[in-house]
């Protein structure tokens, strides 16, 4: 890990000139036809980045069976991101290192990139456009983020999920939090089915939290905060929320980074930046289109190879643009 991680900062320099290099023609999908747009990451069998493979080394299955691929590059690929950081109660010890995490996250971004900063906790808030300014998204980071408490984690990332579904090209949500929901409108599975239904990749950074003071702070409970999560008391399991969010994560293709105090924040941002910007995009047209999640998944043929990217998709008829 010490190893890989000590040549990011090179590998990030690499990059950046290479995407100005690089031609600026995009992969062109056809209109009229729903091709299900697929960004992978293929690590080794030491954790390293691959990115020497070529459109024969994979494989796409869909519902099981192999489907000819129709698009393919290793080009780099601009990406549009929302950082939502959670600024709850519960993350109190944990917030000034959530905020330098996404400022490495924010500081890395390549020519190309745009941004939107939000803050969650008893208020989601979101700044008002996508940029590529990264001062204006380090100024967001420092000081537009709101304090409160209690925490509404999933209507934040139903927010973020909202706003990015408006946009084309590669759509990627980071998610800084301790992974507690306190107060959310919006529901764990809805954000599953959701996030299965989108080719938004999701990552979240997750950092030890305070859950248990947070829930003291919460004001009585009332037959108003009764009612409209209902749905949560009924299912509530400790277990199966801890892992809602990382789950997100295994769905979408996205990484999971968990940051402490000892953590090197530095490199483990730039190592997410450099994923990112590695990344192969495969297409393929399905030949089934019932309105319906499809399993998905993507192989390399050669041995000792491991791929994340998404695990399913909706077969609509409706263009995916990459």
């Amino acid at each position: 890990m010490k190893a890989r991680l000590s040549l990011v900062v090179l590998s990030v320099a690499a990059l950046a000139g290479a995407i100005r290099a690089q031609d600026p023609q995009q992969p062109t999908f056809r209109s009229g036809i729903q091709t299900v747009a697929i960004y992978a990451t293929v690590l080794d069998e030491f954790g390293y980045i691959v990115t020497n493979l070529e459109q024969d080394d994979f494989e796409i299955r869909d519902e099981g069976k192999v489907q000819p691929i129709t698009i393919f590059t290793k080009a780099l690929q601009p990406i549009t991101a929302i950082v939502m950081i959670d600024t709850s109660f519960s993350m109190t010890r944990s917030l000034s290192l959530a905020k330098a995490a996404a400022e490495q996250f924010l500081v890395r971004l390549l020519p190309g990139d745009r941004a939107r900063v939000g803050s969650f906790s008893d208020r989601v808030m979101l700044m008002p456009a996508f940029t590529d300014d990264r001062n204006a998204l380090l100024k967001y980071v420092q000081d537009g983020l709101h304090i409160g408490n209690p925490t509404r984690l999933y209507d934040a990332i139903d927010t973020a999920m909202t706003e990015l579904e408006r946009e084309q090209g590669r759509t990627i949500l980071v998610v800084l939090t301790d992974g507690a929901d306190t107060d959310s409108d919006a529901w764990g599975p809805d954000l599953q089915r959701r996030a299965n239904a989108n080719d938004i990749m999701v990552y979240p950074i997750m950092f030890p939290g305070d859950i248990a003071a947070e829930v003291k702070a919460l004001p009585p409970t009332t037959w108003d905060f009764m009612r409209r999560h209902w749905r949560q008391f009924i299912s509530y399991d400790a277990r199966t929320e801890a892992q809602r969010v990382p789950n997100l994560s295994k769905l979408t293709g996205g990484g999971l980074v968990r940051l402490g105090r000892t953590s090197n924040v530095n490199a483990e941002l730039a190592y997410i930046l450099e994923e990112l910007h590695s990344q192969y995009l495969l297409g393929f047209v399905p030949k089934v289109i019932d309105d319906k999640t499809h399993e998905l998944e993507v192989r390399v043929k050669k041995p000792h190879f491991t791929v994340r990217a998404r695990k399913s998709y909706l077969a609509r008829a409706k263009v995916s643009q990459p």
